[in-house]
């Protein structure tokens, strides 16, 4: 997509190249956060233990990080 903008809108590319790398990176973060925990989920039972004990808080956690900051971006 960036190089399709950069192609076809030149002028638009320039001014806002800056903002639109940084929300890629802003919108990829959460993807990240929900494959690390889902990969400790599964491969880590010390990890499982401790997000069992603590649900409450890790969903919190969890929908702050991985939902409301992207939206808020």
């Amino acid at each position: 997509m960036m190089v399709r903008l950069k192609t076809y809108f030149p002028a638009f590319y320039e001014k806002f190249w800056l903002l639109l790398w940084f929300t890629i990176v802003c919108l990829t973060i959460p993807l990240f956060v929900r494959a690390a925990d889902q990969f400790a989920l599964n491969y880590n039972e010390r990890y499982q233990n401790l997000y069992n004990n603590h649900t409450i808080y890790a969903n919190s956690l969890y929908a702050t990080v991985a939902s409301l900051i992207p939206v808020v971006t």
